[in-house]
Formats: structure tokens, sequence, C-alpha cells
């Protein structure tokens, strides 16, 4: 706790009464936080940033987003003996949605990565889709600097 808020609450002589202090003054709703998140979330796209970085900032937002919104424990124990798997498909679900989010946001060179990742059955996961667009990105790369280095090479040798 900082000092200031250690000063505020010095006074409180028991651990719940501080937390029921702390709960009155700070345990807001989330909606803002999570609205804004949700715009921040939208709105990225790649732009003219790496993929690796690019993937990072939507990693981080879908993480903050995660520990605002994470599903509450079954306390009744009926999904410990559930056999539809629910949480394993609403986990798919949003795995799904993470990993479409992320190819919308992609630059324009990757239309054909898109193409191929959205025919792809099973589609493959987030991670999987990150790994595959980071190589073809290093990849163009490659083939970018190679063209510098011929064309440089032509230059040279007309002189």
């Amino acid at each position: 706790m900082n000092n200031e808020l250690a000063d505020d609450f010095g006074y409180i002589g028991n651990v719940v009464e501080l937390w029921k202090e702390l709960n009155e003054r700070f345990g807001q709703s989330n909606g803002p936080l999570i609205y804004q998140l949700k715009k921040e979330i939208d709105s990225l796209n790649q732009e003219n940033m790496t993929i690796v970085t690019y993937y990072g900032k939507l990693k981080k937002l879908w993480d903050e987003m995660q520990s605002l919104r994470a599903f509450s424990t079954c306390t009744c124990g009926a999904l410990s003996s559930c056999s539809c798997q629910i949480l394993k498909k609403m986990a798919k679900f949003e795995e799904e949605d993470k990993m479409m989010k992320f190819l919308l946001g992609l630059n324009g060179g990757f239309e054909g990565t898109v193409t191929n990742v959205l025919s792809m059955d099973p589609l493959p996961s987030i991670n999987r889709v990150f790994a595959i667009t980071q190589q073809i990105e290093k990849q163009k790369q490659v083939n970018s600097a190679g063209v510098e280095v011929g064309a440089m090479s032509s230059s040279v040798m007309a002189a």
C-alpha cells in the first residue's frame, strides 16, 4: 500500500474493517474500464508495427480484459461432473475470437495468409497464427533485403 493510502487507513483496527473500507472506496464498477479496453482492442490494427509488437499489444489488452472479466469458479460442483465440456467450448470460442481479431488487424500484405489460415480445419490457435505470420513477416524482410542488395549490385556494375 502506498504511503498516502497507509495514512488514510492507519486508524482502522482490523483486516475485515480495512477490507470493507477499501471495497467501499475503490470497489467501483469496472464498466468504464471494460468499455475502454474493448474499444482499444477493436480499434487496434497492425499499421506500421511488427507482428511481434502488434500481437504483444493485443495480448496485453486481452490479458487485462481477462483479469477484469474472469469467470467465477463453480461452487455447486456441477461442472466437475459435466460431460458436455461447456467450459472447454467457451474457451475455444474465445480463442477463435482472438484469432479473428488478430487476423482482421493485419496489414493488407497478409491477405493471402489470412485466407490460408481461415481455410484450415480445424482453425489453428492464436499462438500458431502468430507463429505463421511472424515467419511470413521475416521471410518478407529477407526477400526485401535481397532485392535491395540486388539493386545495389546492379547499380555498382553499371557504374
